[in-house]
């Protein structure tokens, strides 16, 4: 079922109907334009389909980038990502 037509067609449709402030944002990435059934405000611009969770995935994907940073770079170098609770100890 994951690989029919009507699957691949849902995909696309949810895609094709984000408004342009969605798919231009920088968070994209994380939220593949989220759940159609939250996507009911109308964006700055005008265009309708904006979620209204945005602005608060938009501070908690910001907020975390950090530590998903780091966390990639210690992967990268073959260290464990959970290097990360270290630092996070001492910052506290």
């Amino acid at each position: 079922m994951a690989g029919s037509q009507l699957q691949k067609n849902l995909g696309a449709d949810k895609r094709n109907s984000l408004p342009r402030m969605c798919r231009e944002c920088d968070v994209q990435f994380a939220r593949n334009g989220e759940c159609p059934k939250h996507r009911f405000i109308t964006t700055p611009d005008g265009e309708s389909g904006q979620s209204y969770l945005c602005a608060v995935y938009k501070d908690f994907f910001h907020h975390i980038d950090p530590c998903l940073q780091f966390m990639a770079a210690e992967l990268r170098a073959c260290r464990p990502p959970a290097n990360i609770m270290r630092i996070m100890g001492s910052s506290s």
